[in-house]
């Protein structure tokens, strides 16, 4: 993946870090809405790696010389390239952005032969969904024993993380335990909803 001089760019536009663990790297971004973004990529099962910010490109547009960079350039676990533009429903619907966007995803497809896609997201404080996987993301690499996997095997419907716990005693599970289950797809919940204590849980491997 191409790489980008980010001290240069910083002084244009403040950036905020989030060290990326899918990329084992400090990662910048220019705003919330981008950092929920970047939540989805770590959790997305088909995104091997990305990089943020990775390039800036030039092109003419009316006549006049522009210039442009990516939010992302993602690889998929099938090797396949491509770019991302993150922007808010509110950002992506304003027409100014409509008309240029269209024009950059097919300068990017017809000159770069690599696609530029639109994804729409915000601010982990905005979205249930996105706010539990910002939770969530502290316990991607917790690692469990058998017994804790056993448990997880036999909740077979629908059962609050506390009960869980109190059924599974000799796994010796705890709330973090639990937390990174779920973080880690060994456990399933309604991602719409806040997580806590309460959540109601179920194994994702039971046959």
């Amino acid at each position: 993946m191409p790489t980008k001089n980010r001290d240069k760019y910083s002084r244009i536009k403040p950036a905020i870090e989030f060290y990326s663990k899918k990329n084992r790297a400090q990662m910048f971004c220019e705003s919330r809405t981008e950092v929920g973004a970047l939540y989805e990529l770590e959790f997305d099962p088909t995104v091997r790696r990305y990089l943020t910010q990775p390039d800036t490109f030039t092109y003419r547009r009316n006549g006049a010389k522009r210039r442009y960079t990516p939010d992302v350039l993602c690889e998929g676990i099938d090797g396949r390239f491509w770019f991302e533009e993150i922007k808010s429903w509110r950002g992506a619907n304003r027409p100014n952005f409509q008309a240029k966007h269209l024009f950059l995803t097919e300068l990017f497809g017809d000159v770069l032969g690599v696609p530029l896609k639109l994804r729409i997201s915000t601010a982990p404080y905005n979205c249930n969904w996105r706010g539990n996987l910002a939770f969530l993301y502290r316990y991607l690499g917790h690692a469990f024993n058998d017994a804790a996997h056993s448990a997880f095997g036999r909740v077979l419907t629908p059962t609050p993380i506390e009960s869980v716990i109190a059924q599974s005693k000799e796994a010796k599970l705890n709330v973090n335990t639990v937390y990174a289950g779920l973080a880690q797809g060994l456990l399933a919940f309604d991602d719409r909803q806040k997580i806590g204590p309460w959540t109601a849980v179920w194994g994702t491997n039971n046959d």
